[in-house]
């Protein structure tokens, strides 16, 4: 019965009387910085302080600021197209999705800090499946457009080229 066990933990410590007196405080902000411990990864241990706190609180104002917005009809959720050229014939050959969040309550937010929000909390789904929708309807668009210009255009290729952006998108 020669079976090892490894453990890893996360800890966040809190100290008393230096940062808490009351339980239900010194409880609270050992909270806080066990949840940074958390998001810095395995094994690791943080030592509270009001910085962590104001963070921590912070980051769950994000957290329902994005559910309103979610639940508002994607409130603030913008996309914009950034055309891919083929460089021999100078043709826009595709066009790649970059989505970005306008907010006054938290202005200038990149993708780098909301996404990986709406990953965790679930929230992401749905607006991949909103976002799929709006690249299908653009592509249909260009398409059209590209068919009353150039008859010739292959229509297969196209939509392939779509399905497999889309998939993309939604996995």
């Amino acid at each position: 019965n020669d079976i090892k066990v490894s453990l890893q933990l996360s800890a966040g410590v809190c100290k008393y009387p230096d940062q808490a007196e009351k339980p239900d405080i010194l409880r609270k902000n050992a909270r806080y910085a066990f949840e940074r411990a958390k998001r810095q990864g395995k094994g690791q241990l943080a030592v509270f302080t009001r910085e962590i706190r104001e963070q921590y609180l912070e980051h769950l104002r994000l957290i329902e600021e994005l559910k309103r917005c979610v639940r508002n009809d994607f409130e603030g959720f913008e996309l914009y197209y950034q055309p891919i050229v083929e460089p021999k014939s100078m043709q826009i050959v595709e066009c790649e999705a970059l989505l970005r969040w306008k907010n006054g309550r938290f202005p200038g937010i990149g993708p780098a800090k909301f996404i990986p929000i709406l990953e965790e909390t679930g929230m992401m789904l749905s607006l991949k499946i909103i976002i799929a929708i709006l690249l299908l309807l653009l592509s249909l668009s260009l398409f059209l457009d590209s068919k009353n210009s150039d008859p010739d255009t292959p229509l297969i290729d196209h939509w392939l080229r779509l399905a497999v952006h889309i998939l993309l998108i939604i996995i």
